[in-house]
């Protein structure tokens, strides 16, 4: 299910556990980031702290109550 213009309003990451990311969208409460591949999590890692931090909304699909895709 795609979600739009959403607010990001926290973030969480546990380092020694890799891909273990998770976001918190104002309204929707915490999902994990799709956990597949290294550079996917970090790339909408980036994506998501660059908009909490400027109060930008983001578009994503949520797919098994997870991030899978993010546009920012």
């Amino acid at each position: 299910m795609w979600r739009n213009n959403v607010k990001v309003d926290g973030v969480f990451a546990y380092g020694p556990q890799n891909r273990n990311v998770w976001v918190h969208f104002v309204g929707l409460g915490w999902k994990q980031l799709w956990p597949a591949y290294d550079a996917q999590v970090i790339n909408q890692l980036s994506q998501l702290l660059s908009a909490k931090a400027k109060g930008n909304t983001v578009t994503y699909l949520e797919d098994d109550n997870r991030v899978k895709t993010i546009y920012a």
